[in-house]
This record gives structure tokens, C-alpha cells and sequence, in this order.
């Protein structure tokens, strides 16, 4: 015991001299005064205005107003960050055991096992994760793993099971680290938030504010909540289009409470309730079906289809082909909810075929490794491959400051398009399927129609799944961290849709585009 004990400190000694609450419940105020509701009252009769048109023409000057508001963020501001280590351009060999190898993953292992292993993944974060100067760097992680360090000793025990040793690691990591690529075990280091929408509530936005349908009566004030934010178009599966309020809350609330006031000076109680659906699989291929006319065309995964034995290809190789034969149709609809993802570059590729241009990205994307051409060289040997060259054809790629490289620094642009491209996502596209999601902000003609995406593109999946070396406890990480226009993503958050949709979002698409 005293031996594994002393050991745990030297190893935490050795980390930090190498180196160099939830959802606030509002209350209602108290009534308002018998004048000051009779005031708003008459205020609010005098300025009654006729109902904002909602059309077609309406949606898309929506639309096309927020491509406008968005700005590509200032990338030099990452210089600093690429002075204050020196990454190396590959993980050690003595990370990993077997690429995804955690069926053999024991249930116990010795505590001095997990202090080693703790080790072994601290230096792994400051030699290649692409976070790690950005969440504080060695004076925030050397600090975590003496914690961490000071966890194992207070539990006493000589062993540990492997869900306790992630669990540890993952409540020190998650206070620091936001990043839904970055996992350990069963457990992600991100946020989880949730949509809530209340149903069967309908408003019209007029010149001076929102009106409920069913009342008539002006909605004045959501308490706790902006109602200008809180406020966004909808559409339903008839193609009626409205405004509901929707809120962004921790997924681990099943419901959420608002109060209502309206310019009669009456209060209301809501409740909102998770409208969440069940999930997709992902393994399901690629799919091209027409609905009165119109295609629609399925993915539910980013392949890869570098070689004929490359990770994905059954994906990829119908993506790509259904782009060339969907180029000319007047209206295309992409059904990438439940897409999790996958190959960051399969998006960018599939919309050159199909617009014949290369639309940029909306963010910045900050690699730490260090910058040779021979990196981005085809690999036949590699299952996660894209195409020769692709990589210096569709990203623009360079060194930036010392030992990093740079990807997507080309200015926004508009892609000229007159074929409209509807995208319909929910809560579970993430990570490579939101890359398509930003590129359509830059062509025009498109529209996003559903719910935000799910919010897993801060920071890349570079090593997915990896085995620490001692406990064989799988985990992944990523080398690269982007650089976001303010209000356009967030990590947890996701990318809002143009047209919030309760029910069926391609019921609601079709709707909108039918005569």
C-alpha cells in the first residue's frame, strides 16, 4: 500500500515540474398594481398593428438575413497559443494498445495501474490535444492531476474498477474541458443541453411584438427569458408557419417552467416539455427516394472512400454519386438528422460536385501539430482515408506560428445558386454533418429546416477510440480546435435552424415547398 502511495506522488510531481449549477427555477414577481396593468392595457390598444405576412418570401429573407450577420472570426489571436508548448506530431506509440481494442478492458485493476494511466493521459493532453492551451494549459491540467492524484490516495483501496477510474477522471476533466469529442469510457467532457418547445401554442410577430391566436392578447414578457431571443419561426407538418418559444436547457430536466405576462396583465404558468424523438441508426446507407416530385436524399454517416478498403466507402461512394445526379434538379432535400458525423472532409467535396465550386467554411480550424506537406499525402494503408490530395485541393492547409497548422483561413464568400437546398437536422447531427450544415450558410438558396444540431464541432476526433496503456480504459480526443463566428455555434449548443419545426421535419419541408 505504502509503495503505490509514494508513487502517486512522484508521478503528479513529475507532471507539474515537465510541465515548464444548474437551471435556475424563476419565481413569479409579485402582481402588478391594479394601474399599471389598466396602463398596459391601453398601450397596448393603441398599438395594435396587422399581423406580419408569412410567406415563402418571408422565410427566405429570414434566411438570407442571417448569412449576412455572420462574420469569420480573427484566427491571429490564436498566435499566442501556438508559442506556449511545442506539440509532437504524433501520438507515442506507448498511448495506445490495439486500435479500439476495449473488449479485454478489466472490471478491476490495481489503483498504482490508474495513478500511472492518469499520468500517461495528462502527458497525452499536453502533447497533442488541440484544447489544451486553450482550457488553461499546465497550470489548470498539472493542478487537475494532483487532484486526481490526491482522489486515488484518499480512497485507501489497492484496486479500483474501471467505471470509478473513468468516473474520477471525468469529473475533474468536465469542470475544465467542453468538448463533446473528447470522451473517456462511457463519459463525454461536454455540455448536455436539450431544446425544450411547448406545443399546441401559436403566435403571430407583428410590428409591435407577438400575438397569441387564441386569445388575441399581445405576449409582453417571458420572466428569465429575452422574448426576442426566445422567439423563433416554425413550421408544422400542414406548412403552417408561427412563432413559438423555444429554450435551451440541461438535458437532464424533463420539463422546464416559464411565466407568460400579457398585456391584459394576466399571468400564466407554463411548462415546456423535451419534444425529443427516437434516434436513427447510423449504420443505415445512403438513401434517394422522390416525394411528389421532389428528392430526397438520406445520409446518416460522413464515410471515408480514399481506397477499397476504406472505413466508410459504402457511405461515401452513393454521397458522392447522388451530388452528381441531383445537380441539376430545381429543389434538393439533404436528410442528414441523426447523422453523427464522421469524415470532416466528405462535406466539402460533396457540395463541389454538386454546386462546382468549393463552398468555404464559416470557422477557422487550428491543428496541434506541426505543418509538413507529406502529412496530407494519400495512405492506402489508413482505413480512415480520404482521396489523394484532397486535403490541399478542398482545405486550404498551412504551417501557422510555431509547430501548428492552419486549415480553412479563406474569407466567407456566397456561392451563386439558384437550386434550393432544404437541410433538415435535429439534436443528433454533430460533428462532420454540422460541417455541411455551416458550408449551405454560404451558397445561396438554402434553407435549414428542424432543430439546432447537436454541438460537436469546437474540436476535432484526431484519435478515436485510444487505449491508455496500464488499465487498457479507451478514450479520444482531437488535435484541433475551431475558431467560431460569435452566435452562429457553440459547442452543446449547435447550429439553429432557419425554420424550427414541431413534428415531422420533412412533412413540414415538403409542405412549405408544395404550390
Amino acid at each position: 500500500m505504502k509503495k503505490w502511495k509514494i508513487l502517486l506522488m512522484i508521478l503528479s510531481a513529475l507532471f507539474a515540474l515537465s510541465a515548464c449549477d444548474g437551471y435556475e427555477h424563476y419565481q413569479p414577481e409579485e402582481p402588478l398594481e391594479e394601474i399599471e396593468e389598466i396602463e398596459e392595457v391601453e398601450k397596448a390598444e393603441e398599438i395594435r398593428a396587422e399581423i406580419l405576412t408569412l410567406d415563402w418570401q418571408h422565410i427566405m429573407d429570414v434566411a438570407a438575413n442571417r448569412r449576412t450577420e455572420i462574420e469569420k472570426p480573427d484566427y491571429t489571436a490564436f498566435l499566442d497559443m501556438t508559442q506556449v508548448r511545442t506539440p509532437v506530431r504524433r501520438m507515442p506509440q506507448r498511448f495506445w494498445r490495439d486500435w479500439g481494442g476495449t473488449e479485454n478492458l478489466p472490471e478491476y485493476f490495481p489503483v498504482e495501474y490508474a495513478a500511472r494511466d492518469a499520468w500517461v493521459l495528462f502527458n497525452a493532453l499536453r502533447h497533442v490535444y488541440g484544447g489544451y492551451v486553450y482550457f488553461g494549459g499546465d497550470d489548470v491540467f498539472s493542478a487537475m492531476l494532483g487532484d486526481i492524484t490526491t482522489e486515488f490516495f484518499l480512497l485507501g483501496e489497492e484496486m479500483i474498477t474501471a467505471d470509478s477510474f473513468a468516473r474520477i477522471l471525468h469529473s475533474h476533466l468536465n469542470q475544465v474541458v467542453i468538448d463533446n469529442h473528447f470522451w473517456i469510457g462511457d463519459l463525454r467532457m461536454g455540455l448536455n443541453l436539450s431544446y425544450f418547445h411547448r406545443r399546441g401554442i401559436y403566435y403571430d410577430k407583428t410590428e409591435n411584438g407577438f400575438r397569441n391566436r387564441a386569445t388575441d392578447l399581445y405576449l409582453l414578457e417571458i420572466e428569465g427569458h429575452d422574448i426576442g431571443e426566445a422567439m423563433r419561426l416554425h413550421a408544422n407538418g400542414d406548412g403552417e408557419l408561427f412563432y413559438r418559444p423555444v429554450f435551451l436547457l440541461d438535458s437532464s430536466m424533463i420539463a422546464a417552467r416559464a411565466y407568460f405576462m400579457y398585456e391584459d396583465g394576466r399571468r400564466e404558468n407554463r411548462i415546456f416539455i423535451n419534444e425529443g424523438a427516437p434516434r436513427r441508426k447510423q449504420l443505415e446507407l445512403p438513401t434517394l427516394q422522390h416525394i411528389d416530385g421532389v428528392p430526397v436524399l438520406t445520409v446518416m454517416a460522413m464515410g471515408f472512400d480514399g481506397h477499397e478498403n476504406a472505413a466508410g466507402i459504402a457511405h461515401a461512394e452513393p454521397f458522392m454519386a447522388y451530388a452528381r445526379q441531383l445537380r441539376d434538379e430545381p429543389v434538393v432535400i439533404v436528410d442528414i438528422r441523426d447523422n453523427t458525423g464522421g469524415n470532416g472532409l466528405l462535406p466539402v467535396r460533396w457540395l463541389h460536385v454538386l454546386t462546382d465550386e468549393i463552398v468555404p467554411s464559416n470557422y477557422v480550424w487550428l491543428s496541434a501539430r506541426p505543418y509538413s506537406s507529406a502529412d496530407f499525402d494519400f495512405n492506402p494503408n489508413n482505413s480512415h482515408q480520404n482521396p489523394p490530395n484532397s486535403w490541399r485541393t478542398y482545405a486550404d492547409v498551412g504551417p501557422f506560428g510555431e509547430n501548428y497548422t492552419i486549415f480553412n483561413t479563406a474569407p466567407r464568400r456566397i456561392v451563386p445558386r439558384e437550386q434550393l437546398l432544404i437541410l433538415l437536422t435535429n439534436r443528433g447531427t454533430g460533428s462532420a454533418a454540422e460541417d455541411i450544415v455551416d458550408r449551405a450558410f454560404n451558397i445561396e438558396n438554402t434553407l435549414i429546416i428542424g432543430t439546432a444540431t447537436g454541438g460537436v464541432l469546437a474540436f476535432d476526433a484526431t484519435y478515436s477510440p485510444v487505449n491508455l496503456p496500464n488499465t487498457g480504459m479507451p478514450f479520444g480526443l482531437g488535435r484541433a480546435l475551431m475558431l467560431w463566428p460569435d452566435g452562429h455555434f457553440a459547442e452543446g449548443v449547435g447550429i439553429a435552424p432557419d425554420i424550427w419545426v414541431s413534428g415531422d421535419a420533412l412533412a413540414a419541408a415538403l409542405a412549405l415547398i408544395s404550390p
